[in-house]
């Protein structure tokens, strides 16, 4: 009888257990998210090294171009990962139930290591949390997340705006946690909203399991000062929609993701946060935490 291998990953308090046939790595910072809590499983997905299952024609709904594409086939849904050396072949493929409550995942006998390691690594967890969030009152924002003290701040802001350079100015001022340098999960529960570490990291390589209730909204802008300006719901409701995750392919799971960005605006105080990349902008927005 074949043993399986099971692992528990908690993503945003979101569990899902993990079967594979062969063990996996968890290496880098996936490791720091598994058997969190003990949490009961909620998402499963197998993971098989081996031919892919059969299926018929395909549906294209969303092509990225290079990294990732999403199909449907009937009514479950299928993204395939293409290989980087050779374009024409397959990486990874993933079979999903109607409400991505399951997924299936086939790697290419030749093609399969990191996935392997962490199946859960871009893109393919990314996309997959894209799509459980939004009825969990969720989305993925693209920031630095900050725990000071007992709470979070987010550090919001698209590529070059300084998520990484802020995130690595707090780490060296040795003040709070940094929650993520790149990628942070916001989610409605019994309480208020939260922010949760992800495992996706940006150049700084920092990530964090740990969870706190979301406080404040800074939208980084490269500035000539320090300076802190509020804003108005519509204009931080729009910075937001452009530096955050949305499945745009998806009508009722958009529609879901857009009232989640709607609700977090109306709800936490948002700014524009001005700066110079220097150990001043660290004692600056101290005094505005």
């Amino acid at each position: 009888m074949e043993v399986l291998n099971r692992s528990l990953v908690s993503l945003g308090d979101i569990a899902i257990e993990v079967v594979s046939q062969k063990p996996l790595g968890w290496s880098g910072p996936f490791s720091d998210f598994l058997n969190v809590d003990s949490k009961a499983k909620e998402i499963d997905l197998s993971v098989t090294l081996g031919p892919c299952r059969a299926f018929s024609s395909l549906k294209a709904i969303f092509d990225s171009g290079t990294t990732w594409s999403l199909s449907q086939e009937d009514s479950r849904f299928v993204m395939q990962v293409p290989s980087f050396s050779s374009p024409l072949s397959w990486e990874a493929r993933v079979f999903f139930d109607p409400r991505f409550q399951k997924g299936e995942m086939f790697l290419n006998p030749e093609r399969y290591e990191r996935f392997l390691d962490c199946p859960l690594t871009y893109p393919f967890g990314e996309i997959w949390m894209m799509h459980l969030l939004p009825p969990r009152h969720g989305i993925l924002i693209h920031s630095f997340g900050l725990l000071f003290g007992e709470n979070a701040y987010l550090f919001v802001g698209s590529s070059g705006q300084g998520k990484t350079t802020s995130a690595r100015l707090w780490q060296e001022a040795g003040y709070g946690q940094i929650l993520s340098d790149d990628r942070v999960i916001v989610r409605k529960e019994k309480g208020g909203w939260f922010a949760y570490g992800t495992p996706w990291h940006g150049e700084a390589h920092l990530s964090s399991p740990l969870k706190a209730p979301l406080k404040k909204l800074f939208f980084l802008k490269h500035a000539q000062s320090n300076e802190i300006r509020p804003l108005s719901f519509m204009d931080a409701l729009q910075r937001l929609m452009v530096r955050s995750f949305h499945p745009y392919w998806n009508s009722p799971l958009l529609g879901q993701s857009t009232d989640v960005a709607v609700q977090l605006v109306r709800e936490i105080p948002a700014c524009e946060f001005g700066f110079l990349p220097d150990p001043g902008a660290v004692d600056f927005i101290q005094k505005h935490l």
